[in-house]
């Protein structure tokens, strides 16, 4: 099975050399083709793709959207899967794109794949607790049509489209839908209604991660929670009050900075102090999104991360 490799970028920066020379590492038996979307970029994000001889498309930032930006991906490329990588996502190893296609070649039921997410060496421990967690969700991702078994629907559809491969077949049939946040969830609840499945890729595995300042860390838990209501019908933040939220995930920080062997006992103080102000910003911004409904939407559509990263 062949494969293309799509890259949506904007303001990429040198991070950028990074992973279009580790997909030309890649250990396939074809050379992929590599097709590069930018969405008005203003450093030398451009220059680098030539530099690397990958094919270029450049649209309008306005034109940018998580579905349909996609879709024009998946058109204007050529494989018979298409592996979609952000540009924050760096391939670990020479076997991400293989690891990603495996369980598409062993299995025709299987419409798309996503890899295992490690957090970057440099994160904060906050930000590396959450990635693991996150990755977490990977391991009920539901292979042969498990979708209605006993675990909550939001994570047997969980998939990410940060690295992900998907059968061109499956797609033409089920494109994205034009959506701001989380089209890669809401694809992965149609296609699993209709009898198809994804599959956790753990042999394939990105370091990708955060660490958003406390407005875009508001942001993008705010746009998460208000899209999670739209596909799914289920509010993150149920409650009013966030004193059970808050001592789960605070007190996750505290036991994950006791049995991280790579902090200095400073480092492990300096964190506790700062856990509940990071995850009280996290509720915040997961409560109201939860409940963005009830807001006239230009006022919801300008506490959205993405809609705030198109206007730069």
């Amino acid at each position: 099975m062949r494969a293309s490799v799509v890259i949506l970028t904007k303001n990429a920066g040198p991070f950028l050399d990074l992973i279009l020379t580790s997909i030309s590492a890649q250990r396939v038996r074809f050379k992929p083709e590599i097709l590069v979307i930018d969405s008005g970029s203003t450093d030398e994000t451009r220059q680098r793709v030539r530099r690397h001889c990958a094919r270029l498309l450049e649209i309008a930032p306005e034109e940018f959207n998580h579905g349909t930006t996609r879709n024009l991906a998946m058109e204007l490329s050529s494989g018979e899967a298409v592996a979609l990588l952000s540009q924050d996502a760096l391939p670990a190893d020479n076997c991400w794109l293989a690891g990603l296609l495996e369980p598409l070649i062993q299995d025709e039921r299987i419409a798309g794949s996503f890899s295992k997410h490690v957090p970057r060496s440099n994160s904060s421990p906050l930000v590396k607790r959450q990635v693991l967690e996150f990755d977490l969700c990977g391991s009920d991702c539901p292979r042969i049509n498990e979708w209605e078994r006993e675990i909550p629907l939001q994570r047997a559809c969980f998939f990410a489209n940060t690295s992900s491969c998907i059968r061109r077949s499956v797609w033409e049939n089920f494109p994205f839908q034009q959506m701001d946040f989380a089209e890669d969830q809401d694809w992965s609840r149609r296609i699993l209604q209709a009898g198809l499945a994804t599959a956790y890729a753990p042999q394939s595995t990105v370091l990708h991660s955060h660490d958003y300042g406390l407005k875009d860390l508001f942001m993008r838990h705010f746009e998460h929670a208000r899209a999670m209501y739209a596909i799914y019908g289920e509010k993150e933040i149920p409650g009013r009050f966030p004193f059970q939220w808050m001592r789960d995930q605070v007190g996750g920080d505290l036991r994950y900075l006791r049995s991280s062997h790579e902090l200095s006992r400073l480092n492990r103080i300096k964190w506790s102090f700062k856990s509940p102000g990071w995850q009280m910003v996290r509720w915040l911004g997961l409560w109201l999104g939860s409940n963005a409904s009830r807001w006239p939407s230009f006022l919801a559509n300008s506490l959205s991360l993405q809609r705030h990263i198109a206007r730069t």
